[in-house]
């Protein structure tokens, strides 16, 4: 089943790109907190 593989595929390329997101938003978030109490 090629098709059903390929969906697996996508989703799990899908969900790994929501993490590294989500890990550069906390980095950023952490970034901006350090800037406004210098």
């Amino acid at each position: 089943d090629s098709d059903a593989q390929s969906v697996e595929q996508v989703v799990k390329h899908e969900s790994a790109q929501s993490v590294e997101e989500e890990k550069l938003d906390q980095a950023g978030y952490g970034y901006e907190l350090a800037h406004i109490k210098a």
